[in-house]
């Protein structure tokens, strides 16, 4: 699940995921390569991302969510190694409040955002370089607030949420702004502008989801960019300089794991989380986790 305000370059990071993995450079490199379910989506976000060179971005989401569907093919296996649902959600819903049949279909949206098992928070590198950490600090506050407003629509007769991102990673989007900077540069200016509010932020997904100890919020974080712009005309000079691109599939599939083992040493009370850990993968763990009965052995 992708969040970021509009022009936070959300549409922009998904057709150069997208084209870029469609590259032999790297899937001779990487191993594996995504393919689009949908020939025709396929088909646009490989056109925008060609259309990059010459500087022509590819629109806006607005107002509506269109689940993207990909298939993982990797070298030496017959059959597909999985599956990725990239899911974009409209800047502009951050911000706007919406009511009748755009209010339910955000609602909705937010639904099936939250059935995912990693959750990227995009902070952009733009305002981030005009507004510095007041930003970040007002980005965090609104997604929280808004995660307060749809918290009864999610909770409904106290049943907390089990299919819930348990994995949250805070991204630079548009990083290629700050090139002799590194990731732990970014890490210290979310943590100096609004420790307390990925603090209140942790607490209020605590209040929505099922098995609350579980949840890693503002632990990971991460640089990206979909090609390097001008930063002051905003125009594409290189389409294939990009940053972390290739870190999201990778993430996306490890760090659940990496985090379900962790969870699964924890003690209470003297007794070993394991066994009743491995028990409860049905309900606690992300989605596809499920199928891997022995994580934490």
């Amino acid at each position: 699940a992708v969040f970021g305000q509009s022009g936070s370059g959300k549409t922009t990071l998904l057709s150069a995921f997208y084209g870029w993995q469609q590259e032999p450079e790297f899937r001779i490199k990487s191993g594996y390569g995504v393919n689009a379910v949908d020939t025709t989506t396929g088909m646009r976000l490989r056109a925008s991302y060609l259309k990059m060179a010459e500087s022509l971005l590819p629109p806006q989401t607005r107002y509506s969510h269109e689940p993207v569907e990909f298939t993982i093919s990797a070298r030496g296996l017959d059959a597909n190694a999985g599956t990725l649902v990239w899911h974009d959600y409209p800047g502009e819903w951050w911000t706007e409040t919406k009511t009748e049949t755009e209010g339910n279909r955000k609602i909705e949206t937010f639904r099936d955002l939250l059935q995912s098992d990693v959750a990227l928070i995009l902070i952009d590198g733009a305002r981030l370089k005009r507004d510095k950490g007041i930003y970040i600090r007002e980005l965090i506050r609104g997604f929280r607030e808004e995660l307060e407003r749809q918290k009864e629509a999610f909770v409904r007769e106290g049943e907390r949420l089990y299919p819930f991102p348990r994995v949250w990673i805070l991204c630079l989007s548009k990083a290629d702004l700050f090139p002799d900077k590194d990731v732990f540069w970014f890490r210290d200016q979310v943590t100096a502008a609004a420790a307390d509010e990925l603090s209140e932020l942790r607490h209020v997904i605590g209040q929505i989801i099922g098995g609350d100890q579980f949840k890693s919020i503002g632990e990971d974080y991460l640089l990206l960019s979909s090609a390097k712009f001008d930063s002051e005309t905003g125009k594409v000079l290189n389409a294939d300089q990009h940053v972390g691109l290739d870190m999201i599939m990778p993430l996306a599939i490890a760090l659940p794991i990496k985090k379900a083992l962790t969870w699964s040493r924890t003690k209470e009370v003297g007794v070993t989380w394991i066994h009743r850990f491995v028990e409860m993968n049905r309900s606690i763990t992300t989605n596809w986790l499920k199928y891997l009965p022995v994580v934490g052995n």
